[in-house]
């Protein structure tokens, strides 16, 4: 239990809702290019209905992907603590678990699509605390 305490969780929770906002990000961006792809070609505005069966298409499996990916790379920052580097990758990929876990129970039920995006996160704030922990502690 002392372990928890020495957690610096302003930093795990921060990267945790950033992780959220940055597949936002990453999608909404992928989107847009889209969007303007189609008003170029089209001359003029884009098809409304190729835009939302686009960002249909993409978004269940790249929002978690990205996710995923924003977990792992802000593990890398999280971790960079002169301790206990690979307990605060895994705390990071709990909390954004809870989070993903919580959203779905109340927006859109748990699914094995939430249950993979779960260990997703687990697995890439994981493999960032471990990967931090080969530096030398201390």
């Amino acid at each position: 239990m002392e372990l928890l305490g020495q957690l610096r969780w302003l930093r795990i929770v921060l990267a945790s809702v950033g992780a959220w906002f940055g597949a936002f990000v990453a999608i909404s961006a992928v989107v847009a290019v889209y969007a303007v792809r189609l008003g170029f070609e089209a001359r003029g505005a884009p098809d409304q209905e190729k835009i939302t069966a686009f960002a249909q298409s993409i978004g269940p499996w790249m929002g978690p992907l990205c996710a995923v990916l924003f977990v792992f790379g802000l593990g890398l920052l999280v971790a960079r603590v002169p301790l206990h580097r690979l307990a605060h990758g895994v705390a990071l990929g709990a909390v954004t678990s809870a989070l993903e876990l919580l959203a779905s129970a109340l927006f859109g039920g748990v699914g094995l699509g939430t249950l993979t995006t779960i260990a997703g996160y687990l697995a890439g704030g994981s493999l960032a605390g471990w990967l931090m922990s080969l530096r030398s502690e201390g």
